[in-house]
């Protein structure tokens, strides 16, 4: 059943490398499977995914594509492994310092987590003035919301911030940065390091053209096999 009803039995993990039976072929006179991986399986076209995904037959402990490769298959979502390190970022307390020691500015932001209860605050430190950027009025979904600030004399109102957490699979593109996106806005961006390539929350993803990749396209041109082709004995 935790094959057959991956989402159902909470199986929506997925390795790329994890290996199906894709069908028999003749090595040497001897039948032997021929497994195929579930990395393979998402260069597919849709068509071909209906055709592996739907077959319900492997030899022994071998596994069909569905119970191998679910998230693949469109049994069930997989995990976002980089929405799980922000939503970790946000359940843990930080203090976030950002400095610029050209111009010798500081943002010292505090938050505090307990149980489900949070808070947060953030000033601003200039060489000769300093500024009340808010306090947390909660969270919506990957950026922190602070109001209330100091008193803003350019558009006579409050000062509003938001601090807003994404993730990067690049490296050395990890970091704090601070902007001022209106007079009288302030934007404090937490960038975290995360491995996970194909989530929709990175700002770096791995292209598809990669050696191996570009290579695999190339012997696919010159040496087409049909998906779903039938050998001789088999027939």
């Amino acid at each position: 059943a935790r094959y057959a009803c991956p989402s159902t039995c909470c199986m929506c993990d997925e390795d790329p490398m994890a290996t199906f039976f894709r069908r028999y072929i003749e090595v040497d006179g001897v039948n032997v499977p021929d497994m195929k991986t579930c990395k393979w399986l998402a260069t597919r076209t849709p068509e071909n995914h209906g055709k592996f995904c739907t077959k319900n037959f492997a030899p022994g402990d071998l596994k069909t594509a569905s119970g191998a490769c679910p998230v693949t298959c469109g049994f069930c979502e997989g995990r976002d492994l980089c929405q799980e390190a922000i939503d970790d970022f946000f359940a843990a307390a930080n203090d976030i310092r950002w400095y610029d020691p050209k111009t010798y500015e500081n943002v010292y932001l505090s938050y505090y987590v307990r149980d489900d209860y949070s808070y947060a605050y953030m000033y601003y430190y200039g060489r000769y003035d300093w500024k009340y950027l808010g306090y947390s009025q909660g969270r919506l979904e990957n950026t922190l919301l602070l109001n209330d600030g100091g008193y803003c004399e350019e558009e006579q109102r409050q000062i509003t911030s938001k601090v807003i957490v994404e993730t990067t699979s690049a490296f050395g593109m990890n970091g704090t940065y601070f902007s001022q996106s209106s007079p009288c806005s302030y934007e404090l961006k937490v960038v975290i390091f995360c491995e996970d390539s194909t989530n929709t929350n990175s700002t770096n993803t791995t292209s598809s053209w990669s050696g191996r990749n570009l290579a695999q396209k190339v012997l696919e041109h010159f040496y087409p096999q049909p998906e779903d082709e039938i050998l001789d004995w088999q027939k």
